[in-house]
């Protein structure tokens, strides 16, 4: 916690040294530099050396090391609001933009709700017009003029866009002088950029190795649940608010038992399995995938961890209970404790040792944060970054398992081709759009729930 927050302290200190630097104030910016060293040295002297935070992240980034990150094509796009309007700005490795939101941040959260309330089901016509409406408020003119030569987007946000789903915007054509409800005049923001969300801004600076790591892949999900023989329900939707899994802080086994099944859950670690070699992958799927096996795995050992299961963390949460992964419950005859109930929970994942290039969790919900309430990234995602993940693919609302598989056997099999990982996941969810064979693919609600997190 420590960490996190004077990770905030250095990135607040970016930004104003940003926004100092493009103003071309001297003054300004001499001062704002000042302050950034001066909150820099704070850090060095809280953790660096100190042996209780061997292994976690504590670095930090300066705006020289984010630009020199950065290709040609690529940009860090930054929000933050000091007041009534947020302000956005755009870092390329050559130049820095600075620019007022067209709305203010209480009619822009009202946007982002109805907009994701659009995500919510198939059955509700995507409204064009309002992601349009979103996308130039908060890209004003001089940033959209700024990105006219760029194809890759990092993002880092402190306010309500944290639950903006950026690849469903919709980026009118220039050409055209008004947004219509359709899709003959723009197309979506997922189509232009690949985008990557920063949990903070050291994330942006993509660390240089020479060292070529061993690719291993571990799969874990598709739970034996006791509803499974009863039920051919695939609707992830129906998953309740976390607390009604809970019981006295351990799990409430017959309310996991009422879980719907995920039939492709199996099929889907299986087949991004087969993008590893056989002696590089490792399957925990169905009655072996207990919360024990997963503690045995040495997960330190895996660049690549896939969860394919339920998230519970869609609702608000109270006492014991917090956001979690649905693993196998333990039998009915088994003393049950927080470390057996199958749930792996936020605290307990921040409890693992992970050493991995990324995590997958291709389940219900897993960007939100702890409570309805939450800022994003503050629950599942979080704690998988603390624990050692290097990125993540999380969904932002629940997503259907045939959706699911697809983008996330497509995004892995992508990256094992060579490209990036925002690239990976940008392709597959451009083939999910187009693809026939899968019911209501085109919505937004079935191709665009994951994004990316981390570097």
């Amino acid at each position: 916690k420590l960490a996190q927050d004077k990770k905030k302290a250095v990135d607040a200190a970016i930004v104003s040294y940003s926004e100092a630097v493009a103003s071309n104030d001297n003054e300004a910016i001499t001062a704002a530099r000042s302050k950034l060293d001066d909150v820099k040295s704070d850090f060095e002297s809280v953790f660096l050396g100190d042996s209780e935070y061997t292994g976690l992240d504590i670095g930090f980034a300066v705006l020289e090391d984010v630009q020199s990150g950065l290709g040609d094509k690529e940009a860090v796009y930054i929000t933050y609001h000091t007041g009534l309007f947020p302000k956005a700005i755009l870092i390329k490795h050559d130049n820095i933009h600075v620019a007022d939101f067209k709305a203010n941040r209480y009619d822009l959260e009202k946007k982002v709700t109805r907009l994701r309330q659009d995500l919510s089901s198939t059955d509700i016509p995507f409204d064009y017009q309002l992601a349009a409406e979103v996308y130039e408020d908060i890209f004003p003119p001089e940033i959209r003029q700024a990105m006219a030569d760029i194809n890759g987007l990092k993002v880092y946000t402190d306010n309500a866009l944290d639950r903006l789903p950026y690849s469903v915007l919709w980026v009118p054509d220039s050409n055209s002088p008004e947004p219509v409800s359709g899709t003959q005049n723009g197309d979506f923001f997922s189509t232009k950029f690949a985008v990557s969300i920063l949990p903070s801004l050291s994330e942006a600076v993509t660390p240089k190795s020479d060292v070529q790591r061993e690719q291993r892949y571990i799969g874990i999900g598709a739970p034996m649940l006791v509803a499974e023989a009863k039920a051919e329900k695939t609707d992830i939707q129906q998953v309740k608010s976390g607390d009604f899994y809970y019981r006295s802080g351990t799990a409430d086994l017959k309310s996991l038992s009422l879980l719907p099944a995920l039939p492709n859950a199996e099929t889907e670690l299986e087949t991004i399995g087969e993008n590893f070699g056989r002696s590089s992958r490792k399957l925990i799927s169905g009655a072996a995938a207990t919360e024990a096996q997963v503690r045995k795995a040495n997960l330190k050992d895996f660049s690549v961890i896939v969860f394919a299961t339920h998230g519970l963390v869609s609702g608000e949460f109270s006492g014991q209970s917090e956001p979690a992964l649905v693993l196998t419950p333990p039998e009915n005859n088994t003393i049950i404790t927080s470390e057996n109930d199958g749930l792996l929970t936020k605290s307990e994942v921040e409890g693992l040792l992970l050493d991995s290039d990324w995590v997958v969790l291709s389940a219900c919900n897993t960007a939100a944060g702890d409570s309805r309430n939450a800022r994003g990234l503050s629950g599942l995602a979080s704690a998988f970054l603390y624990a050692g993940a290097d990125s993540l693919l999380v969904s932002h609302w629940p997503v259907r398992d045939d959706a699911a598989a697809f983008l996330t056997v497509n995004t892995i099999k992508n990256t094992q081709s060579g490209m990036s990982k925002a690239k990976a996941l940008q392709k597959a969810m451009f083939d999910l759009r187009n693809n026939s064979e899968i019911q209501n693919a085109d919505h937004p609600a079935i191709w665009a729930p994951f994004v990316l997190v981390g570097n």
